[in-house]
């Protein structure tokens, strides 16, 4: 691969956007690890986060008991 300016030539879009999604996957489970949490749904069910900024309809609807 060559890098031309911010451009990675010889890698195709789709590609690119797997990477994107696994790194950024792989960054917030590190983060989540961290945190004493081993899965997602585990995070979820702990709910040791606030819902700032989003509707209360949705927060109702998907994160039921979430302040």
């Amino acid at each position: 691969l060559v890098r031309a300016g911010t451009f990675i030539e010889g890698l195709a879009p789709e590609r690119a956007i797997r990477n994107l999604i696994y790194a950024l996957g792989k960054g917030v489970l590190k983060v989540m690890s961290k945190m004493g949490i081993s899965t997602v749904a585990s995070y979820r069910g702990a709910q040791v986060f606030e819902a700032v900024g989003l509707d209360q309809a949705f927060v109702d609807k998907y994160f039921n008991g979430t302040a």
